[in-house]
């Protein structure tokens, strides 16, 4: 069993600090650049001109479409040979962590503005206002409310971005982890800090169907994200290649910052499926009991075969469990004589018997009637509550809306979308992603 030893953290406790510093300056500096290039950015997207319109949208385009590692190794490495120049690491850092956050502020900020009733304006200019009168005094007011939360959660992805300004040898909090990690060979406290669980230009395909098209994915901590996008875009698939039961076709999934491996057992410099299924739990869409053992069984198994966990002490935590799900005084029973709801609770306390680090929960409600929906969503919602960490391929707008910290919107194998609960659900600005939420707001 691991265990947690504090003197690696004193003992480097000037090199986390010093890496520290930097991702905040990092963040700091993007996000003040970021904010100057988005507005003005913005200001083109709707300033009329189509020459503008064009250059800007390519800009946005390019940035918001291609991963963040692409653009920090082309800056670094590429560009200088086409410009005869050479560049610092840290310049070709801030320069291109500017450029990406501000290609989404951009965005952030003209749905901010695009969502304020015509109406508005047509008021101030009827009072005789000019069109920057009535931008500043009338439009900016209500737009910078509805842009906040969305402003806010993409600055806070920002700073988990910084994390991969360390392939490029830029010493922040990564690069220094890495470093204490290389030195101490503990991963869990060299790794704390980082994002937990990422999918880097992860690709699947099954002959010539291809269903991800290179997908970027961050899992920080503590942070619930939903996944949602019409039937076939590929959800479902990429929360199960995150725990490698679909093995990526290209790309590379990575767990506490350490790349997952094509094997069962770990390699040097690779986690295996083991560890990573050890510490992801997964709760499908049809519940996958096992229906020869009883609701107990279930959700001891794991962690007595797996985890080596003696069988009282695994039968105390399951109990446990199943009285948080409400399922105490069906310890006995068979999954045959459960209802949809109570198996997929019991699936729910059988992963979490694992005491995992993340939850992955792929359309755990689909296969429920609509009754039995919302005694499903109650646990769900007490995990969020208690800081799970949790992936969510789910079809339950106001749901996801209400717990996720960021929505993503998967459309035909790629992210469409991604952002604050505001700016993908409640306010979308993307027409694909408006077409589809209004769905099921209707």
């Amino acid at each position: 069993m691991y265990r947690w030893d504090f003197n690696v953290v004193w003992q480097y406790w000037d090199l986390f600090m010093y890496g520290l510093w930097l991702t905040v300056v990092y963040t700091a500096g993007s996000i003040a650049f970021g904010v100057v290039i988005g507005l003005l950015t913005c200001a083109a997207r709707l300033s009329g001109w189509k020459i503008l319109i064009a250059i800007a949208r390519v800009y946005q385009e390019i940035f918001r479409c291609t991963p963040l590692l692409v653009q920090l190794l082309w800056f670094y490495y590429a560009f200088p040979l086409l410009v005869g120049l050479s560049i610092d690491n840290r310049v070709a850092a801030m320069l291109t962590l500017s450029l990406y956050v501000g290609a989404f502020y951009a965005e952030i900020f003209r749905g901010g503005i695009l969502s304020i009733d015509k109406g508005q304006r047509e008021a101030a200019a009827a009072i005789g206002m000019s069109p920057w009168q009535s931008m500043t005094r009338i439009v900016m007011p209500q737009a910078i409310k509805r842009m906040l939360p969305a402003f806010i959660n993409q600055s806070v992805i920002q700073f988990k971005n910084t994390s991969l300004v360390s392939v490029i040898s830029v010493a922040d909090l990564a690069y220094m982890a890495a470093v204490v990690n290389g030195q101490t060979y503990r991963p869990l406290e060299s790794y704390t800090v980082m994002a937990l669980l990422e999918a880097r230009k992860v690709r699947k395909s099954y002959g010539a169907l291809d269903v991800l098209k290179g997908v970027d994915l961050s899992l920080g901590r503590g942070e619930v994200v939903a996944l949602i996008g019409p039937s076939g875009s590929g959800k479902s698939t990429l929360i199960r290649c995150l725990n490698m039961l679909e093995v990526p076709t290209g790309g590379e999934v990575l767990f506490r910052g350490g790349k997952v491996g094509r094997k069962f057992r770990d390699a040097p410099g690779l986690t295996g499926f083991g560890t990573l299924r050890r510490h992801v739990g997964m709760v499908f869409q049809h519940f996958n009991l096992f229906p020869h053992k009883t609701v107990l069984e279930n959700v001891t198994e794991g962690p007595i075969v797996v985890c080596k966990t003696p069988k009282a002490q695994a039968q105390e935590l399951a109990l446990d469990l199943l009285a948080q799900v409400g399922l105490a005084d069906k310890r006995a029973a068979y999954p045959a004589h459960l209802s949809g709801g109570q198996k997929q609770r019991v699936a729910i306390a059988r992963a979490l018997a694992m005491r995992p680090e993340a939850l992955l929960l792929d359309e755990v409600t689909s296969a429920l009637d609509p009754e039995l929906v919302g005694e499903v969503l109650a646990v769900i919602r007490r995990l969020a509550d208690a800081g799970m960490t949790m992936a969510i391929v789910t079809h339950e707008m106001a749901f996801a809306a209400d717990v996720a910290d960021r929505v993503v919107f998967l459309d035909q194998g790629t992210i469409a979308v991604e952002g604050a609960p505001d700016e993908t659900i409640r306010n979308p600005a993307n027409e694909r992603l408006k077409a589809f939420v209004s769905r099921f707001n209707n």
